[in-house]
């Protein structure tokens, strides 16, 4: 009832900085929200609008039209977070915490964070597309050696063999904020069968900070895509090119 809705019970929530909260439920997607929005979840108990607007006046210290309280209501119940609601955008599926593999990655960044590094991948980078240049002929014919031989089996590991390098570019972002303070409570995997992770950006206060946050993904996939180059041109078997070619179609279209 969107004039009196009920939290889900049963909710998983925790409290990080800056005033954000991570919640989750097997009924919807984990997210972090702030400390007020979860406040406002718990407030939902059956309650009508009258009674939530007085809820929501000592809760914030200001009060809210009706319009304003049902635009909220409706919100979370496209998440799927009171009874009754199911989530209208595509779910995602907790996998496990994410803290333990971050927190191990994000000191590394402190080294990475120089002016050096950055001219090494922009190094990196140039040797990247020398040597798609310079095998340009022997990757186009491998594409077309697989796609005739191995039809279904290459669109099929085409999409398999992004997932993983798409999880190492969530890693990079991830790891920056945390490196920040940020935490990543959760890594997850979509309904589209990809994988990311939760991240509380919010500490992520500096232009430096977030374009270093913004760039770290990128910068994960040029090192990837050099591995897979230098792998390729001395050893083009299928299982390279397979892993090669998503690479390769996002940087020439993306980058």
């Amino acid at each position: 009832d969107p004039n009196r809705p009920v939290c889900r019970s049963g909710i998983v929530a925790k409290e990080l900085v800056n005033g954000m909260i991570y919640i989750r439920h097997p009924r919807f997607s984990s997210r972090i929200v702030n400390r007020e929005s979860w406040g406002f979840i718990q407030l939902c108990d059956g309650r009508d609008l009258d009674q939530l607007s007085l809820g929501v006046a000592e809760l914030l210290g200001f009060s809210l039209t009706k319009e304003q309280l049902s635009s909220s209501i409706r919100e979370f119940a496209e998440h799927g977070v009171f009874i009754g609601t199911g989530e209208r955008s595509p779910r995602s599926y907790r996998i496990c915490n994410a803290m333990p593999l971050i927190t191990k990655l994000s000191p590394s960044l402190k080294w990475l964070a120089t002016r050096w590094f950055a001219i090494l991948t922009a190094i990196a980078y140039l040797t990247c597309i020398a040597l798609l240049v310079f095998d340009w002929t022997r990757f186009i014919e491998a594409v077309v050696s697989a796609v005739r031989q191995h039809p279904i089996q290459t669109l099929f590991l085409y999409y398999l063999t992004f997932i993983p390098i798409a999880f190492l570019h969530e890693l990079g972002h991830a790891s920056v904020a945390n490196f920040y303070g940020g935490e990543v409570p959760e890594i997850v995997i979509g309904s589209s069968g990809n994988l990311a992770v939760i991240t509380n950006m919010t500490v992520l206060k500096d232009r430096r900070a977030k374009i270093w946050y913004l760039s770290m993904g990128t910068v994960v996939d040029v090192f990837i895509w050099l591995a897979l180059l230098v792998t390729f041109h001395y050893n083009n078997r299928y299982v390279v090119v397979v892993f090669l070619l998503p690479q390769t179609i996002y940087f020439l279209i993306y980058v």
